[in-house]
């Protein structure tokens, strides 16, 4: 385990290479993990913030990265608290609709959707990662969601989701 950008991480990965084709198991857990400081150094973005768990167990095997993605399976949970999606404020715009005002749709930064929870579990099987109960919740809003994310294409191939106003 490690101190990680203000909270706790946990690993453990095994890799196998004495067989033909390599295999590797994996078991990571995250606990109130900066989620903005840890997306913005390890993937550039930088949309969302807040206190960060998740746990994630992957099993993979081949002789290149498109194989490896390709058989990656496993499951997973993801829960983010007390944070933001950046870029837009939602809530704003809602607020101004009930108002009777035309909401500004000039967003960016400095606006942001605040929400107490964001999060859901997943599992991934042959590279797809499927969720069916990713939700998020704030003052105004509750959002569910659905879908299916091919890691190996780095694509959404599907998303379904739902918005009511709590208003």
């Amino acid at each position: 385990g490690m101190e990680l950008y203000d909270g706790h991480a946990t690993g453990k990965m095994v890799l196998d290479a004495a067989k033909p084709v390599p295999t590797f198991t994996g078991d990571f857990r995250l606990d109130g993990v900066e989620a903005k400081s840890l997306l913005s150094d390890a993937a550039q973005f930088s949309m969302l913030s807040g206190k960060t768990k998740l746990a994630l167990q992957l099993n993979g095997t081949g002789s290149s990265a498109d194989e490896i993605k390709s058989s990656l399976t496993g499951q997973g949970s993801l829960a983010v608290s007390d944070g933001a999606i950046e870029g837009i404020n939602l809530t704003e715009m809602i607020s101004s609709i009930g108002e009777g005002q035309v909401p500004d749709m000039r967003q960016g930064p400095g606006a942001k959707t605040a929400f107490s929870d964001l999060g859901g579990s997943f599992t991934i099987a042959n590279g797809i990662m499927e969720t069916n109960n990713l939700q998020m919740t704030s003052p105004l809003l509750k959002v569910a969601a659905a879908g299916k994310v091919d890691i190996a294409q780095s694509t959404i191939s599907r998303l379904n989701r739902r918005i009511r106003s709590s208003s």
